[in-house]
């Protein structure tokens, strides 16, 4: 789209990877507030502020929904085993207190995009990504789904689409277009 914007994705090739990952390990950081030592329990705080961060920082939509619905079990859990109140309140606090000071006292703009995204084609519309996939799947289909080769979806999609987005956004569309309906039935099916 003309942009250049960097994304946190540290050895991912992709950031969405990296988000997946930091979802999954959203509730264990939260466990350790619980089970932990102080050495646990600060380090698991400060590893949730540093994940809200990287979410907002790559405007991922879906990373902040996980992140959001992974504290409210943790505010559930923490009531249900008798925590007190003050402590969901501070950890809550905390993280969106450094997020907020990152965010105005750096040059990073944490929520700044997501609220533009949001604002253009609405919070939860992803029509764009509907688009991706439906080429993906033609493009599987021009291929008779015996797939494209290992690591070519990108420059599949740009030969065949160029100027458009050329990532599937889907993991098990990159796998179908990539190596076609076989593998992806095992990989399926296991």
């Amino acid at each position: 789209f003309g942009l250049m914007k960097p994304f946190a994705a540290v050895t991912f090739v992709n950031y969405n990877s990296y988000v997946v990952m930091l979802c999954i390990a959203a509730p264990f950081l939260y466990a350790l507030l619980f089970k932990g030592g102080i050495i646990d329990r600060v380090s698991s705080l400060i590893a949730l502020i540093f994940t809200f961060v990287v979410l907002a920082f790559n405007t991922s939509r879906g990373g902040i929904i996980c992140f959001v619905i992974s504290l409210f079990f943790y505010i559930i859990f923490t009531f249900l085993k008798g925590g007190k109140f003050k402590k969901v309140v501070l950890v809550t606090l905390l993280v969106l207190g450094s997020s907020f000071l990152i965010s105005n006292f750096t040059d990073i703009e944490l929520l700044e995009p997501l609220i533009r995204r949001s604002e253009s084609t609405g919070l939860l519309e992803d029509n764009s990504r509907t688009d991706v996939w439906s080429r993906s799947i033609e493009l599987s289909a021009k291929y008779l789904f015996i797939g494209t080769g290992c690591g070519s979806m990108p420059y599949a999609l740009e030969h065949y689409y160029p100027s458009k987005l050329n990532f599937c956004h889907n993991y098990f569309l990159e796998i179908l277009l990539e190596y076609g309906l076989v593998i992806f039935l095992v990989w399926f099916t296991k």
